[in-house]
């Protein structure tokens, strides 16, 4: 295991603070990142608490292992881990004999805007980016697929089979290259993603979708990029997202039904934010309900946001589908984005304050 999977945040005068990378908490790695935790824990100063901070995706599948009961090998009185699944404590239905307690929390906008100012300032520039609310968009949408996951391909494949493809941009990271000589046999393929997804979003023809989707995918003005390399995670498109009146953030996870049940938001929401962009999110149900209780403006005018509350994650996704093909419809789809530009800077100053 990578010496760098633990670092030390900070020890205080009852409390070790660590933190621990992205990946390293999923079902077969817990035993090993816990000793690897327990190692390094041993020459700092005793405390009575330890955090472990993990505001990373969780494995849903998790939720139901008998591998929790790793954490209880952790060498210290009171544990708190923090996740990406800000639904961690409904998820969690394990009695630990230990004093352990999870915290759900969202730390891709700090992230995000960290990325931009101090980790990689080489992008700097998209701080400065300033959307031309006067221009005429030649496109209705952008749609960023990345990793082959079933939702993002199902909806580009309806798209393209009712006719909407082409009224907007998407692109799809190929995940070849120096990622599948990193994964070997645990690079994804279409089909090998969407086999993880049958409990909850599953499509038996998810190849062929793909298969008719690879040849119109476009490029923008993104290098080429290597799931390997960081920093590619937090660029955006600015020639697609200046020409295109709203964004399809498709987030990393799509389900409410136990244990696939994670509100889990990432940088990809907040991309949009930070370029004055409205947006329709085919993620987790309760995704908009977060954001608003965070300060952000949503946008009922472009959207029927009902789709938000929609737990079942069939018919969310044929209403977001819906309210896509609407959006493309929508004659007056320059005006309203034009005259809810005041609620898009404001978005925007809310994720740069945070």
């Amino acid at each position: 295991m990578p010496l760098e999977t633990v670092t030390l945040n900070s020890v205080t005068e009852d409390t070790i603070t660590l933190y621990v990378k992205g990946g390293f908490l999923c079902i077969w790695k817990i035993a090993d990142t816990v000793d690897q935790i327990n190692e390094f824990i041993k020459d700092l100063p005793k405390r009575d608490n330890l955090n472990i901070i993990y505001s990373h995706e969780i494995s849903p599948s998790i939720y139901e292992s008998k591998t929790y009961t790793e954490y209880e090998r952790l060498e210290c009185n009171n544990i708190n881990i923090k996740v990406g699944d800000l639904r961690v404590n409904d998820n969690l239905r394990h009695k630990f004999d230990k004093n352990i307690s999870f915290t759900g929390e969202e730390a891709f906008s700090k992230r995000y805007i960290l990325a931009l100012t101090e980790w990689h300032k080489d992008l700097a520039y998209e701080l400065d980016y300033k959307r031309d609310f006067d221009k005429q968009c030649s496109k209705k949408f952008n749609s960023i697929i990345d990793v082959y996951k079933s939702h993002r391909i199902y909806i580009a494949s309806e798209l393209l089979r009712q006719g909407y493809f082409d009224k907007g941009y998407t692109s799809c990271t190929p995940q070849d290259g120096q990622i599948s000589q990193l994964l070997g046999e645990l690079a994804n393929t279409p089909q090998s993603e969407n086999e993880s997804k049958k409990n909850y979003f599953y499509c038996n023809n998810i190849q062929k979708r793909f298969d008719e989707l690879s040849p119109k995918f476009q490029v923008s003005d993104l290098e080429i990029m290597h799931k390997n390399d960081g920093k590619h995670i937090y660029k955006s498109p600015l020639n697609w997202f200046s020409d295109s009146y709203f964004n399809i953030v498709n987030e990393t996870c799509f389900s409410n039904t136990w244990p696939h049940n994670e509100l889990f938001i990432t940088e990809k929401t907040f991309k949009p934010i930070l370029h004055q962009m409205p947006f329709i999110v085919a993620g987790s149900a309760g995704t908009l309900r977060y954001l608003r209780k965070q300060g952000y403006q949503t946008f009922p005018e472009l959207f029927d946001e009902s789709y938000d509350r929609e737990e079942n994650s069939s018919k969310r996704m044929e209403m977001i589908i819906e309210q896509i093909q609407r959006a493309c419809d929508d004659p007056d789809i320059h005006q309203k984005v034009y005259d809810m530009q005041h609620k898009l800077q404001h978005n925007r100053e809310v994720l740069l304050n945070v």
